[in-house]
């Protein structure tokens, strides 16, 4: 259900979020928009995901206790919304 609220409230804003087109900020002459500050982040949230991800795959990191529930599972929403948001953004 979260998911689907959030792609409609994504929809509702994504006229706004390309017309962020205009630069403001200038880095090393590099003009940074709106629209290329929320690519850029979301690509170091997936990047960042993805490296502890494999590293824990590759080096058998297991949790032996038992996790706290209710704070693992806003933890986990929140990654959710945060992916939601990016790939979202990134097919528009």
């Amino acid at each position: 259900m979260l998911a689907l609220m959030m792609r409609i409230g994504l929809l509702c804003t994504i006229k706004w979020m390309m017309g962020l087109t205009a630069p403001f900020l200038s880095v090393a002459g590099v003009d940074v928009s709106g629209r290329s500050l929320i690519l850029l982040l979301g690509g170091l949230f997936l990047i960042g995901k993805s490296t502890y991800e494999i590293h824990a795959k590759i080096e058998g990191i297991e949790e032996f206790h038992a996790p706290r529930r209710r704070g693992r599972f806003a933890f986990t929403l929140a990654q959710i919304v945060v992916l939601d948001i990016v790939f979202s953004s990134i097919r528009s």
